[in-house]
C-alpha cells in the first residue's frame, strides 16, 4: 500500500504529489499490480470522488 493523506483544495502541494503517485505507479511497470494507492482525504466535505481533481487521477492512481 502506499497511503497519502491529504485534500485537493491545496491548489500547490496535494494534486502536486497525487500527480508524483501517478507517475511512480506508471514508472512501476508492470509491478504497479502490486501496490495498491490510497488517498485519504482530510477534508471529506469538499473532496468527493466526483471531485475534478480526483476524477482526473482516478483512473491513474
Amino acid at each position: 500500500m502506499l497511503i497519502f493523506f491529504g485534500f485537493t483544495n491545496c491548489p500547490d502541494v496535494c494534486p502536486t504529489t497525487l500527480s508524483e503517485v501517478a507517475a511512480v505507479m506508471q514508472g512501476l511497470g508492470d509491478d504497479a499490480a502490486k501496490v495498491r494507492p490510497i488517498f485519504i482525504t482530510i477534508d471529506p466535505e469538499r473532496d468527493t470522488p466526483a471531485k475534478e481533481t480526483l476524477a482526473d487521477l482516478r483512473e491513474r492512481i
